[in-house]
């Protein structure tokens, strides 16, 4: 019970973060939720971020277990890119 309970706080504090447009925890908490869909959002707006947040998930072993959320927002932005550059 006291981890679903914490999980609906971090969904709770990652809306309320959105809705004041706090990034930087808003990358935070939508990571550690695995919320691929509000990360999407943000780094196809800002491709700064997402390079930044790139290189520090791969830089530091102890992001290991968030390979897998990396990777496939990396596809998913990259095919973005493609198809606005065509």
């Amino acid at each position: 019970m006291d981890t679903l309970q914490s999980r609906l706080d971090a969904e709770f504090l990652l809306s309320h973060m959105c809705s004041v447009k706090f990034k930087e925890w808003i990358v935070v908490l939508a990571t550690l939720l695995r919320r691929t869909e509000v990360l999407f959002d943000l780094f196809q707006r800002d491709m700064r971020l997402w390079k930044a947040y790139s290189v520090t998930l791969q830089s530091h072993p102890a992001f290991s277990e968030y390979h897998d959320l990396l990777d496939g927002l990396e596809k998913r932005l990259s095919s973005v890119v493609n198809s606005q550059e065509k």
